[in-house]
């Protein structure tokens, strides 16, 4: 198809739309894949929480499921972070129209996922659209920083909170339908608060600008993570078993906590860290492997990750609502969970050999911008819908 034209015109089609799998084994599969696996630890931790499983005698399994708790919606927001250095990788040192057009598309991204997350939490109180919405606006304004400044950005977060853990009372409850109950639970006293969950971000964009498909690169950045992941482990570890040797008052040991809530400075470190060495592992697993079909299947899982998020919770809150489910064993949890992300998996597989999108990908890409060309190149793949029982 052309891929040169005028800004404001469609390019001409020449040739036939490519399969929606070959455009899943067309971008780097572990980014994917890595959400497909952070949609797993989502399910895992919300429906643990949800149905207040019973843990007695699974100490083994409750290890595991804390190991999650948290780690999963960092590893989400990272590669929100990454997602937006891949988008805009062509624009950044291009025309100021170019990266204006990203910014914009971007900012309309964040204004839609807040919208749908104040309206996601009159079903799920645990909604994290609405933050994910200022993550994004924030990050179209820093969208062409340096790499410094991002660093320098994600510190400040941290260091924010810091200051705001040190006067205010995280356990403070305000309705979060008030103007102060809204800024307190966006900045400070919510389950993803700004600050410090917008240094996930950040760290996303600076992760996407580096290329992970050399091996070299990605070899350096995972033996960093896994350092900076073992110290988290360890500290927290230390804070929590050995208070004395550490020489640790009871009033700094949770600073040194890598629970998410409240969200001190080693929980970010421990979970950014964690969500890293995932990434990597992921992406040096699967660049060989794109056209494998579990590759694929996860990848389409991935892509749908919005959509799935949204279905998750439907999935918990139906049974519930019948009186099933709560205070099953966390063993049950687990399995119930096993069982409907296979169902995911294979939906999501579907629908991709399908459709080029999910049904909420879609209609979010449909707003925000992509239904007409961008000013520098480059068309929308056109996804047919199948007419004959073959396809």
């Amino acid at each position: 198809m052309t891929s040169g034209y005028r800004a404001g015109t469609l390019p001409t089609v020449t040739e036939q739309p490519q399969p929606a799998v070959a455009v899943a084994s067309g971008r780097t599969p572990g980014f994917d894949v890595s959400r497909a696996l952070a949609v797993f630890g989502m399910m895992i931790v919300n429906f643990e929480a949800k149905t207040n499983a019973s843990v007695a005698g699974l100490g083994w399994l409750e290890w595991l499921s804390n190991r999650l708790e948290g780690r999963a919606a960092a590893l989400f927001v990272i590669l929100a972070g990454v997602g937006i250095s891949l988008r805009s990788r062509k624009t950044i040192g291009g025309a100021p129209k170019e990266l204006g057009f990203e910014r914009r598309a971007l900012l309309k991204r964040a204004l839609i996922l807040y919208l749908a997350g104040l309206l996601n939490l009159h079903l799920w109180d645990w909604d994290i659209l609405h933050f994910y919405g200022v993550y994004l606006a924030v990050g179209a304004l820093l969208l062409a920083a340096p790499s410094a400044a991002l660093w320098v950005c994600a510190g400040i977060c941290v260091l924010v909170q810091i200051g705001l853990g040190l006067r205010l009372n995280y356990d403070q409850e305000f309705d979060q339908w008030t103007p102060t109950g809204a800024v307190w639970d966006m900045i400070f006293g919510g389950l993803h608060p700004v600050f410090p969950w917008l240094a996930f971000l950040l760290i996303g964009m600076w992760l996407g600008r580096q290329d992970l498909r050399q091996t070299a690169v990605r070899r350096r950045i995972l033996i960093a993570a896994l350092c900076v992941m073992g110290a988290g482990e360890l500290l927290d570890t230390g804070a929590g078993r050995f208070p004395g040797v550490l020489a640790l008052s009871p009033q700094l040991r949770p600073w040194l906590s890598s629970w998410p809530r409240p969200p001190y400075p080693n929980f970010v470190i421990s979970a950014g860290a964690t969500a890293i060495t995932i990434i990597c592992i992921v992406i040096g697993a699967t660049q060989s492997r794109a056209g494998s079909r579990w590759v694929l299947a996860l990848s389409a899982t991935g892509q749908l990750a919005l959509t799935l998020y949204v279905g998750h919770a439907i999935a918990i809150l139906v049974p519930l609502q019948h009186g099933l489910l709560y205070e099953a064993s966390l063993a049950t949890i687990w399995i119930y969970t096993l069982v409907l992300y296979t169902i995911a998996v294979a939906a999501a597989w579907w629908w991709r050999r399908r459709y080029a999108q999910g049904p909420l990908e879609g209609f979010i890409r449909q707003v925000t911008g992509r239904v007409s060309a961008a000013p520098w190149g480059g068309a929308l793949i056109v996804e047919p819908r199948p007419t004959s029982k073959s396809d």
